[in-house]
Order: structure tokens, then C-alpha cells, then sequence
């Protein structure tokens, strides 16, 4: 079934697997550092810390879900533009919606929990310059976007 996508499909797909596959990996690792350094620590710093890296994963996970779903998006709307049938229009239209929703709970999800992190551990400052909040985009905002691609 695969091989009967299109190229530009499969891209989409392949981005959204590498976002995703990269995110267990690095909760993988994250894990396995925590781990080692159980001995060194004090039970309730191991807890924070680790406390703290699930949740950076977790923002790195969400952010990987905004990026595979907004290149999901741009290309739905690819389609649209490029289609000719209206029935196919319609249904590519409600697709965009939905993913646009599933994607903006996801930014939402996302601010939240950057703020957690930002006031639940005041001394871990790298998280400020690796995870930016992020703006949710009106559908317009996408379309021009792609424009400028």
C-alpha cells in the first residue's frame, strides 16, 4: 500500500516517523542516564531530575507532533489547490480542520507545559533558549507560509 502513495506523500510520512522515532530515542536515553546516575544522587534530586526529563521529552515530543502535523497540513492544502473534483475538495477541507484542531490542542498542551517547567524548576534555564513558546496559526498563516516556500 505504501508504494502507491505519492512521493511528495511519503515524504510527509517518512518526516513524521524520523520526528517520532527520534523523540523515543531520546526518552530512551534520557532514561538510561538517569539510571546511571541513581547512585550519585539523593533520592529526591534523582526524582526531579528525572521528573524534569520526562518532561523535556515530552516537550520534545509535542514538538515534533506540531512540525509533522503543520508539513501534514501544507500538504493537504497542496491538494486542495491543486484538485479539480469539489467532492474531493470538501473532504480534503475537513481533514485540514481536523488537523489543524488536533494541532493547535497540541501547541496548547505544549505553552502549558513549557510554563510548568519554567516556575516547577526556576534553576534549569536551557530549556528558555531550547524550547520557544509557540504561536498558534490560523490556517491563512500556513497557506502563506507555503507561499513563501
Amino acid at each position: 500500500m505504501f508504494y502507491k502513495l505519492n512521493s511528495r506523500l511519503k515524504k510527509v510520512i517518512l518526516i513524521s516517523f524520523i520526528y517520532i522515532l527520534t523523540g523515543a530515542v531520546s526518552l530512551w536515553a534520557n532514561e538510561r542516564s538517569s539510571e546511571k546516575s541513581e547512585g550519585a544522587e539523593s533520592g529526591e534530586e534523582d526524582f526531579e531530575t528525572r521528573e524534569w526529563s520526562r518532561k523535556e521529552n515530552r516537550l520534545k515530543e509535542y514538538e515534533s507532533q506540531i512540525h509533522s502535523l503543520k508539513d501534514e497540513i501544507k500538504y493537504l492544502i497542496k491538494e486542495k489547490n491543486e484538485s479539480s473534483s469539489s467532492e474531493q475538495k470538501r473532504n480534503l477541507v475537513k481533514q485540514i480542520a481536523e488537523k489543524h484542531e488536533e494541532m493547535n490542542q497540541i501547541i496548547s498542551k505544549y505553552n502549558s507545559l513549557k510554563l510548568e517547567l519554567k516556575y516547577k524548576y526556576p534553576d534549569k534555564k536551557a530549556y528558555q533558549k531550547k524550547f520557544v513558546p509557540l504561536k498558534k496559526q490560523t490556517l491563512e498563516e500556513i497557506e502563506n507560509e507555503m507561499g513563501l516556500d
